[in-house]
């Protein structure tokens, strides 16, 4: 998972530009002061470039979430990104990522993070509801791809078939000259081989050979599906 764009950073200039359906704020206010008006306002926020500055000084600033530590503020802010521009794929990750993260807190030590409960169901109907409006975009099937591979890995193995499912689809998508099909295919024969899935692994390790004959981790992961 990614971190917040580091393009946001920005995100001081980007404020004074703010503007709400019917209000303004002054210019001369601190980020903080700021992004708790925009917290407020959310759903008349049109400026998306508002939005996710705002996400992003949250994400940094974790003390100043009305709710501190529970990362509610960046994922509030980012359903209203998704409302204004549903294909903003980043968008999908990041709040994705935070959702699912919540609920591997609360699954941890449920007092730390009380209202993670549903929070990975939540994660994945996001994401599904993304491939609905993204549904020939190469970068949100790697997007989404990456984001839900680390909790199929740890925590829900059920989730691998939407994970396969995505990168399937984004290495259609690939040129053979896109760096990205390179690793899609080595994410599908490391996956495929997780699962015990030697036949398929071998058969994506061997396709990025032919791309690229000494790629080194193709070759020794050939190698380890059969070290005799």
């Amino acid at each position: 998972m990614k971190s917040l764009p580091q393009k946001l950073r920005i995100f001081r200039a980007t404020l004074l530009a703010l503007c709400l359906a019917t209000t303004s704020l002054g210019a001369r206010a601190d980020d903080a002061t700021t992004c708790a008006q925009v917290l407020r306002n959310v759903e008349r926020v049109r400026d998306k470039g508002v939005l996710l500055g705002c996400m992003d000084f949250y994400f940094s600033n974790q003390d100043l979430d009305p709710q501190p530590g529970s990362f509610n503020a960046v994922v509030r802010l980012g359903y209203r990104v998704l409302e204004l521009d549903p294909s903003e794929v980043e968008t999908y990750g990041n709040v994705s990522w935070l959702l699912w993260s919540k609920w591997v807190s609360w699954k941890e030590d449920p007092a730390r993070m009380p209202d993670g409960q549903n929070k990975l169901a939540e994660a994945v109907a996001l994401l599904d509801r993304g491939e609905t409006f993204n549904s020939q975009s190469v970068e949100y099937f790697i997007e989404a791809a990456n984001t839900l591979w680390p909790v199929a890995e740890y925590h829900d193995a059920s989730l691998y078939a939407r994970v396969i499912r995505w990168y399937r689809s984004a290495n259609e998508g690939l040129a053979t000259s896109d760096p990205r099909k390179i690793r899609t295919l080595l994410n599908l024969g490391h996956i495929h081989r997780k699962l015990g899935l030697k036949p398929d692994a071998r058969r994506y390790y061997e396709a990025v050979l032919e791309i690229d004959p000494d790629n080194a981790v193709a070759l020794r992961s050939l190698k380890s599906l059969d070290p005799s």
